[in-house]
């Protein structure tokens, strides 16, 4: 026992020399230890504070719950259903759309070279006549292509928003 209380003092006197040398040396300990506890002590007072939901009222109970109609969820029946036509038939209708409107676009080329042509002519009606033209092409092309870049690929929203205005 002696022994016991002879490391004990000596290990006390080193620790309260150390401490009155360097004072700095408890906040190393002190300070996260000061930390956790005031962690600690603030959960425990907002655990007390929460409250756990109770059961539903009788009104509640009763209360039909109606699932939104946005867009999301009428899609949702769609796939759903492995309805993939309802998908597959606008994104048809919209590349032969496309497929017109290149048609189109390759016959105004085909113009605009042919007055062009006539432009370069030496006869003054006839080169008066294809610069005109030419110039009125040019803004159709150019209509065209004014088009094309407003397109949007979304033809399932835009169906819808037809079939809604239908309604």
């Amino acid at each position: 026992m002696s022994i016991l209380n002879s490391v004990i003092g000596t290990f006390l006197s080193i620790w309260v020399n150390n401490i009155r040398a360097y004072p700095l040396l408890l906040f190393r300990f002190l300070i996260p230890v000061i930390l956790i506890f005031g962690a600690t002590f603030s959960l425990q007072r907002r655990s007390r504070k929460t409250k756990l939901d109770s059961l539903p009222t009788i009104e509640q109970k009763r209360e039909k719950f109606l699932v939104p109609k946005d867009f999301f969820n009428k899609e949702l029946e769609f796939i759903k259903n492995d309805d993939y036509r309802h998908y597959l038939n606008p994104i048809l209708k919209e590349m032969e759309n496309m497929e017109t409107i290149r048609r189109n676009l390759k016959i105004l080329m085909k113009r605009y070279s042919k007055y062009e042509n006539m432009s370069q002519s030496s006869y003054s009606r006839r080169k008066k006549k294809g610069l005109q033209l030419r110039n009125e092409t040019f803004n159709q092309i150019l209509e065209t292509y004014g088009h094309v870049k407003k397109m949007k690929f979304s033809t399932v929203e835009i169906e819808q928003m037809e079939k809604e205005r239908v309604l």
